[in-house]
């Protein structure tokens, strides 16, 4: 029993470091900003020399040396600490491996997925709005708006919702919407495991964008709860989505996701960490 326990703190540790709280996330977005910022300056010269007429590279490289040597130590530490926790990481995610593949031949993997299908299987088809429960709710009829909102009040067809927004010094109090009831998802409880959605990787989904109360198009990149299917396979892939299974059996509450359009100045999109219960499947009315 104590090794099934020690067994399911390295598998949780391991998603934890490697998918949640990954350092070599914080490592690569320093290094693009060291890329960025001699990228600026090179622009910056080249500016300079199309205004003067000069069109020599050996000046850009000449000019460029300074800046170039004054960021070589940053760029080299960074560079060190990114290929000695990328070979932690290797040796962290092998033996993970190895304790998934024990666990397979035990045939502890096959039960935890069969109460995992018990919890997550809804137990009833009917949608019931309760006063104040939380929605995601389409407010728009020209275009995909989608806010938080709360039930206000509801009949077999319409229903009433509360914006959850705050809204600004110039509304006095939430702005409430009546809308038909497929204009609504409604958002399940920390606690209502059995209301819980299955994403899968991959899968298109509209999620609450942070800090705001407003839904946007996205792409789950680690779901919750995790992918099902193909846990008796040993191939490297399969290995990822078993440990997927483990840590959202402990309770994972976030799912990681990227939306639409979200590309910064340097075209890298970032990854987020959204709450599982303001994250829902694709949905147009």
């Amino acid at each position: 029993m104590e090794s099934t326990v020690d067994a399911d703190a390295a598998l949780n540790e391991i998603i934890r470091s490697h998918l949640i709280d990954n350092s070599m996330d914080a490592l690569a977005r320093q290094i693009r900003r060291v890329y960025a910022k001699l990228r600026e300056k090179e622009k910056a010269y080249l500016a300079l020399q199309g205004i003067g007429g000069e069109s020599d590279n050996s000046n850009l490289d000449a000019k460029m040396a300074a800046t170039r040597a004054r960021w070589a130590p940053t760029l080299r530490d960074l560079l060190e600490k990114s290929c000695l926790e990328l070979h932690k990481q290797r040796i962290e995610l092998n033996a993970c491996i190895d304790i998934i593949e024990k666990e397979q031949k035990r045939g502890r993997l096959k039960d935890r997925e069969n109460k995992r299908h018990s919890l997550v299987e809804p137990q009833s088809t009917t949608v019931t709005l309760d006063v104040g429960s939380q929605v995601a709710a389409r407010v728009a009829r020209g275009h995909e708006l989608w806010i938080l909102a709360s039930v206000v009040k509801a009949d077999e067809r319409m229903v009433e919702v509360e914006d959850e927004d705050s809204g600004d010094e110039d509304t006095e109090g939430k702005r409430h919407h009546v809308v038909p009831r497929d204009w609504l998802v409604p958002l399940p409880r920390e606690d209502q495991i059995d209301e819980w959605f299955n994403f899968r990787v991959n899968e298109r989904v509209m999620a609450m964008y942070p800090s705001t109360t407003s839904f946007y198009p996205a792409v789950v990149i680690v779901p919750n709860p995790p992918v099902r299917g193909r846990l008796h396979s040993s191939s490297p892939l399969d290995c990822v989505n078993m440990l997927l299974i483990f840590f959202w059996f402990q309770g994972s509450l976030y799912v990681i996701l990227r939306f639409d359009d979200d590309a910064d100045e340097i075209g890298t999109i970032s990854e987020y960490k959204v709450p599982f219960r303001f994250v829902m499947p694709l949905k147009k009315t």
